[in-house]
């Protein structure tokens, strides 16, 4: 979200370039933030969203009353969602249903200042939709971690031409990967492992639930 907003990629390619002219970029602080759905890797999003006071927004199937008080967040529907965000982050599973979560209709409903992060699951959007969108100057930019060409070369051209635009922040499918975030991952790993071999469950946070979030 900053990467995007902060406008560093072009920044950077106006530095290398020259002659490294000032762009004025987006804050993140006081916006409004859509999270679309609402699992592990979301929750730990909203932790840090507070700390940008954030508006945050959330479209779930499941949503908890209790949590969205304590944390401050507004559950809502995904149009309502798309809409009202500064900012549309996707935390939702890849299954049939979620296929194009975001297509080509959706990405229509969002703000033009707006900014698209996927780091879930390549095929969530449709990217030949999203890299119209960016094009035309539909919505601001984007933030990729993951592409629909992962599981389907065939869009390879697709994802080319996305990760050459000036408004699109791409990493292939790395966002996860430090050094610190790869030994919390062994840990969890070892835990389970053991855990097996004790004849005990898994502990809590080792297990890992599919969401029922659906296109609907």
């Amino acid at each position: 979200m900053l990467a995007t907003a902060h406008r560093f990629r072009e920044s950077q390619q106006q530095l290398i370039d020259g002659p490294g002219s000032i762009l004025i970029g987006n804050d993140l602080y006081a916006k409004t933030v859509g999270l679309v759905g609402l699992g592990r890797i979301a929750q730990h999003v909203v932790k840090r969203l507070r700390a940008f006071e954030t508006t945050i927004l959330v479209s779930t199937p499941r949503p908890t009353f209790a949590y969205g008080n304590a944390m401050n967040i507004e559950y809502v529907d995904l149009e309502t969602l798309l809409q009202r965000s500064d900012f549309v982050s996707l935390h939702a599973p890849l299954k049939p249903t979620t296929k194009h979560l975001i297509d080509a209709r959706r990405l229509a409903l969002m703000k033009s200042s707006a900014f698209l992060i996927n780091t879930a699951r390549g095929g969530l959007v449709d990217d030949q939709a999203l890299l119209d969108s960016l094009t035309k100057g539909a919505i601001a930019g984007a933030g990729l971690d993951v592409f629909e060409s992962e599981s389907d070369p065939g869009l390879a051209w697709v994802t080319n031409e996305l990760v050459r635009l000036p408004n699109v922040i791409a990493t292939p499918h790395s966002g996860a990967s430090t050094h610190e975030g790869l030994q919390r991952t062994n840990l969890v790993a070892a835990n389970c492992v053991v855990s097996v071999l004790n004849g005990e469950e898994p502990p809590p946070g080792c297990q890992v639930f599919s969401s029922t979030y659906s296109a609907s």
